[in-house]
């Protein structure tokens, strides 16, 4: 069989056939080498589709004719490993010879194309919305390195002449389960009708169930993305977890505070830089490079607002812990006065003032 004319099948699902938007065509082939026939894109992709096919040929065929996987290079220790190993390899290729562009911008220059049914996402995805513990056991967010070139893949899918929106779904939601924070966002947004920028203009024709896209909800909150630790946290209140959304603020308040140490420390390596070496110039392959890390510290402008998430981390430990409480208004009337807000900054100098009241009187 020609891996070309087959699709790269999740675990226990069928093979796409060509027909029906395979995971990879010859010219998309062709934009995978993104080189000459030597060079070592080209290497790396036909290793991996070399193993994807004894992958497959040992998968044996499915009574409709098709082939079907039932994930047998994770079955196999040695080809597990070697995959991986390829993967990487095709991913620090891809990584080297991209221009990396912000999430904003991708937003910013959505392409105009067709929408995809929801029957083209992998039968896991759809199966997320029952909440059975089989359906939380298909995360895994130990592989970034195999998300990342899902993700690449996807991307090469819809750079084609004629897109293949189909086939950049499915990888787009195999990236997700392998732990890339920014297809987790993508696939999260997706299935609520939402922009997303990791594979610009990829889009669903319909909302899927809501229980569907709450299950992607915690993967992408424990995977770093602070929005979505911020949903969570607003969920678990909902449902009167305190503690929970206590843990979600402050896993965000700490995500500020690294990211503003972060930034003074590059600001202060910037100013005692004085060789010229120019390096500050140059593109970074994070968030939205092709094939890049699987998250990290998102700049300042996509933090939540700091002023917010003190007010809510406030009155998630003010039951429990009112002393706490009133320091976290009093920093946030701080905040508010510094930025310029003054009658919030009063709100929250009185409602400090009253969580302090609630303390339990001092033993004598």
């Amino acid at each position: 069989e020609d891996p070309d004319e087959v699709g790269v099948s999740g675990r226990g699902q069928s093979i796409v056939s060509s027909t029906g938007g395979s995971a990879g065509s010859k010219s998309s082939k062709s934009n995978h080498t993104n080189g000459s026939k030597g060079s070592p894109g080209v290497t790396a992709f036909k290793a991996r589709d070399a193993l994807l096919l004894r992958a497959d040929s040992s998968g044996g065929r499915s009574s409709s004719g098709g082939m079907q996987r039932g994930n047998s290079y994770n079955s196999n220790p040695l080809l597990a490993t070697l995959f991986r190993t390829i993967s990487a390899a095709a991913m620090s290729v891809l990584s080297g010879g991209s221009n990396a562009t912000s999430n904003a911008d991708a937003l910013n220059n959505q392409r105009d194309l067709p929408p995809v049914p929801l029957s083209a996402l992998p039968r896991w995805v759809l199966a997320l919305g029952d909440g059975s513990a089989e359906a939380a056991r298909v995360w895994d967010s130990e592989n970034v390195a195999v998300g990342a070139v899902h993700l690449s893949m996807a991307r090469m899918d819809l750079d084609e002449e004629v897109p293949a929106v189909e086939s950049a779904t499915f990888h787009l939601a195999e990236a997700a389960r392998n732990g890339d924070t920014r297809a987790l966002r993508a696939l999260y947004n997706m299935l609520r009708g939402l922009p997303q920028g990791a594979a610009p203009g990829l889009k669903l024709e319909d909302e899927a169930d809501a229980a569907v896209a709450a299950a992607v909800l915690l993967p992408l909150a424990h995977s770093g993305d602070c929005d979505a630790m911020m949903e969570a946290a607003d969920v678990a209140a909902a449902e009167g977890d305190g503690a929970a959304a206590v843990m979600w603020l402050e896993r965000v308040e700490e995500a500020i505070n690294d990211a503003r140490e972060a930034a003074e420390a590059a600001a202060e390596e910037h100013d005692d830089d004085d060789d010229g070496d120019g390096d500050e110039d140059e593109d970074d392959d994070d968030d939205a490079g092709y094939g890049g890390r699987g998250g990290g510290v998102e700049p300042d402008d996509e933090l939540p607002d700091r002023l917010t998430v003190l007010q809510k981390l406030a009155a998630a430990v003010r039951p429990t812990d009112p002393e706490r409480a009133g320091n976290l208004y009093s920093a946030a009337a701080d905040l508010a006065t510094a930025e310029g807000k003054g009658k919030l900054a009063m709100k929250m100098g009185t409602l400090a003032e009253e969580a302090w009241g609630e303390m339990p009187p001092e033993e004598e």
